[in-house]
């Protein structure tokens, strides 16, 4: 194909050019990836907060028992702030959280023991230790009549 026409193949194709590509396909393939992330990082987002709400409402649920409890008053004072849990995990499948606890009198260490039922926490134990000694905060244990028979 010569150009000695002066030029006037402006509308023609050279045959070893590549081919155009298509914008708006490039336009909304991309969006339709980029949207397709979004779901599915959202999709992560919500499994996790859903997998991890029984844990923080069985935190939040015995935090408010040391909140609200006479021993812990009578130790620390009142009010009492406590702060984040921190996950011992040295004995699975025992769930074990421990917290600072802070009060007007002075501060000690606040234990939550558990088990996982299916995906839901059970309390097996609460109780805080101050200056070495350990005060049980269960409240379930007072009316625990169970007998342990050592066997």
């Amino acid at each position: 194909m010569s150009m000695d026409n002066g030029g006037s193949d402006f509308g023609m194709q050279d045959p070893s050019a590549p081919p155009k590509s298509n914008k708006k396909l490039w336009i909304f393939g991309g969006l339709g990836c980029l949207g397709l992330i979004g779901l599915v990082c959202i999709g992560c987002s919500a499994m996790l907060y859903f997998a991890a709400r029984p844990t923080i409402e069985f935190i939040n649920e015995n935090n408010a028992i040391v909140e609200t409890s006479p021993e812990v008053e009578e130790i620390l004072g009142s009010p009492v702030t406590i702060g984040p849990p921190e996950v011992d995990n040295s004995s699975p499948p025992k769930i074990i959280f421990e917290s600072s606890v802070k009060g007007p009198k002075g501060e000690g260490t606040y234990v939550l023991e558990g088990k996982m039922e299916g995906v839901t926490p059970v309390r097996t134990g609460i109780y805080l230790k101050v200056d070495g000694d350990k005060i049980d905060l269960d409240p379930d244990a007072l009316f625990n009549f169970e007998v342990n028979d050592g066997g």
